[in-house]
């Protein structure tokens, strides 16, 4: 949730700077844009995403992550949820958007619906959802135990559950924006297992994200 503000700062700072041209054209500029794509390539890859599927994101901030992955796949459906009514607002849905599709010179549409939930609800009917993404966002959960009963309601039977976490290095490292305590993958693993989800994969990684994909069971 929190950790998109960094990414939109980052973005926004860039587009400043856009009258310098050697900037743009910098071999090093051209990198960093092309790492980042690699790294939501890869998230889509584990998705298993595809035009015309709808995700819905748990902690979808301004939507920034919705952009990237509309670069990689055309015409996805979102159902972005979130608590800040501040940045989950259609302006900033817009903005981050048009953001992200000038930088990669893309023209790939998707849609959306807005949510605003709580930390103990989601505003959404029962078996709503055939695949639900909390990106970064589980570590948050204040009420973990609320939330994830939540997901488990709305999901479709068989439906799936993708979290994306940092890893943590040490057993006691904090998230370095909201300062919540990050979550090793054995504890993830153990909080959806005891709801009821089944693991279906998951990939973990010594240097930055691990994920998971759970399976609602019946």
């Amino acid at each position: 949730m929190s950790s998109n503000k960094n990414i939109i700062t980052l973005i926004l700072f860039a587009l400043m700077l856009q009258s310098c041209t050697s900037l743009f054209m910098s071999k090093s500029y051209k990198e960093q844009l092309a790492s980042n794509k690699v790294i939501f390539d890869d998230e889509v890859n584990f998705l298993e995403l595809k035009s015309s599927d709808t995700l819905t994101d748990i902690g979808a901030q301004t939507g920034l992550i919705e952009a990237y992955y509309s670069v990689i796949i055309d015409n996805l459906h979102f159902n972005l949820l979130d608590t800040d009514e501040k940045s989950l607002t259609p302006k900033n849905i817009y903005n981050t958007n048009k953001i992200i599709k000038r930088l990669y010179h893309n023209n790939h549409h998707y849609s959306y619906d807005i949510y605003l939930n709580t930390n103990e609800k989601l505003p959404l009917p029962s078996f709503y959802c055939s695949k639900i993404l909390c990106r970064k966002t589980v570590h948050e959960f204040t009420h973990s135990d609320d939330m994830i009963n939540e997901i488990y309601r709305v999901l479709h039977p068989n439906g799936e559950l993708y979290i994306i976490e940092t890893n943590p290095k040490t057993l006691n490292q904090t998230d370095s924006i909201c300062h919540f305590k990050l979550l090793p993958s054995d504890s993830i693993i153990s909080m959806f297992s005891k709801h009821g989800f089944v693991l279906k994969k998951k990939k973990l990684s010594e240097n930055k994200f691990n994920f998971f994909c759970f399976r609602k069971e019946g």
